[in-house]
């Protein structure tokens, strides 16, 4: 608890909940006792007033009275001396009641010296390390990769030796900073997407320190990689896989050609042949959806710390902004698109939940962009691909279809085939809910706040699902569906 916060005999004051820090927080005010205070220190300083005031209102007519004995001429009396004798009681009454008041407060709201001390729970910090995990299943189990995945990711993501972070709103050479090692901040953040802990109940279990600045470290270090892999995460990464279309092409194909069973309610099976399309002409390489993740409702609480303070003037309208009346909760939406190879290629957003897919679609001009990409490469000889989605795109573009309605028995045919290769993208979905937990909290995702980082967090998320896709693989890479390594 701050200093600074103390009285003339070095006390510490009660604070509100929110203006306090967790291990004092049990001692803190709720909103009864803060307008107690309020009204305490309103009434104190009232009393104040009035005392100061007839203070000098008794030392005016005493001169008055005084100068009325000296002056022959005018006669008041007794009235002066009453008066004077009327504002001194005044004044003695209203000295009582400011100590009144003074003494409650400090009874009230000063920390006594025995709680001020008491010892309190701390865990120091332990500078974790790489080479501190025991075996490679631990190390999966804290960060989901192994320890010579977490050196090449030290490696790979360019930190310096030393990382320094301001730790307030001051900038400069002067400022005072948290400094961090490079691994004990990769493996802290990589540790809060998979645990899915909370900043406090990491450091107590797990790393140790204040989680002030373990809080700041790990704003700073999802900033950090938003910016450094925009390329790989934003809808212009599609330049990056444009010349794999062909393989991803012939993939998909492969597995539309595989015979299936199909056993419907009465328990008959029936067989579904599979289909292949004349060379060169099948068109789809990925697959694109979008995904919700519940959110902290935004704009709410008081303005103040005292009872029947009032709300925020806008938060209604800003409530509005990301409610999903579909969902019926306040999120934010992101556009993905998978390719074979099991890799999560192209991120657009997060967004306002309140969109539907094809608003996102539109937004994200997703469709220029893959058209733009395949003009540009001269090994696709003029050949336009697409993406496959579901229903909830009701469009048909240029690198866009969904296969509805169908023209014909074949293409019923083949858009069975073809949903049965897009619930992959649902896989991909299932396997970052699993792998990174803390995509899971919607605590964890908190929009309008002073120093917000849901969107980069979000997109950290994908970034490291596609690390461990390029180690380990996924369900959406194995043979079993398509058979394509990812890089």
């Amino acid at each position: 608890m701050a200093r600074a916060a103390t009285r003339i005999d070095g006390r510490l004051r009660r604070k509100t909940v929110r203006r306090t820090t967790r291990k004092r927080r049990s001692g803190a005010l709720d909103p009864t006792g803060a307008a107690v205070l309020r009204i305490c220190q309103m009434r104190w300083l009232r009393a104040m007033k009035m005392m100061l005031f007839m203070a000098a209102a008794a030392v005016a007519l005493q001169k008055c009275w005084q100068a009325g004995q000296e002056d022959e001429a005018v006669d008041n009396g007794d009235i002066g001396i009453i008066s004077s004798i009327i504002a001194r009681a005044a004044m003695s009454f209203y000295l009582f009641e400011t100590n009144f008041w003074a003494g409650l407060d400090a009874m009230l709201f000063d920390i006594p010296w025995e709680e001020e001390h008491q010892q309190l729970h701390w865990s120091p910090r332990r500078y974790r390390r790489i080479a501190d995990f025991f075996d490679d299943d631990e190390a999966r189990c804290c960060t989901r990769f192994t320890v010579d995945e977490l050196r090449i990711l030290n490696d790979l993501f360019g930190l310096p030796n030393v990382v320094r972070i301001p730790a307030g709103r001051q900038r400069g050479p002067h400022a005072h900073c948290y400094e961090f090692t490079k691994e004990e901040l990769l493996i802290y953040t990589l540790m809060k997407q998979a645990l899915g802990e909370t900043h406090t109940g990491l450091c107590d279990s797990r790393i140790g320190g204040d989680s002030r600045r373990w809080s700041a470290g790990y704003r700073w270090f999802l900033l950090y990689l938003n910016r450094r892999y925009d390329n790989i995460l934003a809808a212009n990464s599609i330049y990056r896989w444009v010349h794999l279309f062909p393989e991803f092409a012939d993939a998909i194909e492969r597995k539309c050609g595989l015979q299936r069973t199909f056993t419907d309610s009465n328990g008959i099976q029936h067989e579904i042949p599979g289909v292949l399309w004349p060379p060169g002409t099948f068109p789809y390489v990925g697959f694109v959806d979008c995904s919700m993740f519940k959110t902290y409702t935004p704009g709410t609480g008081p303005i103040g710390d005292y009872i029947d303070a009032p709300r925020r003037p806008d938060c209604y309208d800003i409530q509005r902004t990301v409610y999903s009346g579909y969902k019926k909760f306040h999120g934010i939406k992101v556009l993905t698109v998978l390719f074979p190879n099991g890799i999560t290629a192209c991120v657009f957003g997060p967004t306002s939940a309140r969109h539907n897919d094809l608003g996102v679609w539109n937004l994200s001009q997703l469709n220029d962009t893959m058209y733009e990409a395949q003009h540009a490469h001269p090994a696709l000889a003029g050949r336009v691909y697409k993406l496959f989605s579901d229903g909830g795109f009701p469009v048909r573009q240029d690198c866009l279809d969904h296969g509805y309605p169908p023209t014909g028995p074949l293409q019923v045919v083949e858009n069975y085939h073809l949903n049965v290769c897009r619930v992959s993208i649902e896989w991909s979905y299932g396997i970052l809910s699993n792998l990174i937990r803390i995509c899971n909290r919607f605590d964890a995702f908190r929009l309008f706040c002073e120093r917000p980082y849901a969107y980069e967090q979000l997109r950290v998320s994908y970034l490291l699902m596609n690390c461990y896709a390029c180690f380990h693989g996924n369900q959406v890479s194995s043979i079993n569906q398509f058979g394509l390594k990812p890089p």
